[in-house]
């Protein structure tokens, strides 16, 4: 029985240093820049090289959803992280007019002249590091950017120049500008 950690680390199979400059050698500087690690075995008991019982302390995946499954418990067999592309509105703006984000979404408000109203509200359920982005091509005089129901919103923007725009992430519950 075994708790000791073990790693299976694939490091170069040359000299450290290069004879002729004394630097690193290029396998070596590669490999520092991407080092390949095979396995690692952590804690628990072990029988035959294979470990049960591993217990990872302040990574979990327990409980945590996961699709539409939020498993109590399970052996994962392998995770993978996928990335998700900003997708947009283009609203033909008006004065007087009104947008709801969606998750994870950039408006472009698209008007024919100057915008003397508009008013843009948060999304209803955004994730921590979720991004609201908001362009025009024309000037809005009066802009009101609104949270969602048990959101703050910090530094709203009243007012936007044509070819500008306002940009927010959100962290817990509250939405803080970046430009």
């Amino acid at each position: 029985m075994s708790t000791t950690p073990t790693y299976k680390i694939n490091y170069p199979q040359t000299p450290f240093l290069d004879p002729n400059t004394q630097m690193p050698s290029l396998p070596w500087q590669l490999w520092l820049q991407n080092p390949s690690v095979s396995t690692i075995s952590v804690g628990g008991t072990s029988s035959g090289g294979i470990y049960n019982a591993v217990s990872i302390t302040g990574s979990t995946i327990d409980s945590t959803t996961i699709g539409a499954t939020t498993p109590s418990s399970g052996v994962f067999t392998s995770l993978k992280a996928t990335q998700t592309a900003l997708g947009y509105d283009k609203i033909n703006a008006s004065s007087g007019g009104s947008y709801v984000f969606g998750n994870n979404t950039v408006v472009v408000l698209n008007g024919s002249g100057s915008i003397t109203g508009f008013s843009v509200t948060m999304p209803s359920a955004p994730i921590d590091g979720q991004l609201a982005l908001i362009s025009t091509n024309q000037p809005i005089s009066s802009l009101s950017v609104n949270p969602n129901g048990g959101q703050t919103l910090n530094n709203p923007a009243t007012s936007l120049s044509g070819g500008q725009g306002a940009g927010y992430i959100f962290t817990s519950s509250a939405w803080f500008r970046i430009y």
